[in-house]
């Protein structure tokens, strides 16, 4: 009888630690983001067509530093080839929100993109990924233009 108490406080002390253990992991692996995850300096480049491809159909690949400051607030700086033409645009400025799924929204009807503090047709999809340190984006209407890239936090 002895031997069966024992046997039967060991195998309940391992569920305990074992049912411990899967809620910690299952803490660590669900994801909640916020505008606070978006934060710090971003490098990365973007690929498409600025003008949507049936307007004028050049290609364009750009590189770019995206500055967020996990307040809402974000910038972008780049470098272009259009068709073969180099150029550096000016700074565009946008307001951005997170959603707790990691998606969100660059250039938002409350926050739009400016250029010069002049209101620009642009906005952006991004999904965040691994805490907030890498995420992906796309363009999205009101703007023509078709542009998808990736970007992860400038380390040093």
């Amino acid at each position: 009888m002895r031997r069966h108490v024992k046997l039967l406080t060991v195998v309940g002390l391992l569920g305990v630690v074992a049912l411990m253990i899967a809620r910690q992991s299952s803490a660590q692996n669900s994801d909640h983001f916020d505008e606070q995850n978006l934060r710090g300096v971003y490098v990365g480049s973007l690929t498409g067509f600025p003008n949507g491809f049936l307007v004028n159909g050049v290609a364009t690949a750009g590189v770019a530093i995206i500055t967020a400051d996990g307040a809402g607030n974000l910038t972008f700086e780049g470098r272009v080839n259009s068709g073969g033409a180099y150029q550096t645009p000016p700074p565009i400025t946008c307001g951005y929100e997170i959603e707790p799924s990691g998606f969100g929204t660059v250039g938002t009807n409350t926050m739009p993109c400016t250029v010069n503090a002049i209101p620009v047709p642009r906005a952006f999809t991004i999904l965040l990924s691994q805490g907030g340190t890498s995420f992906d984006i796309i363009t999205k209407p009101p703007s023509s233009s078709v542009l998808s890239g990736h970007f992860v936090r400038r380390q040093g």
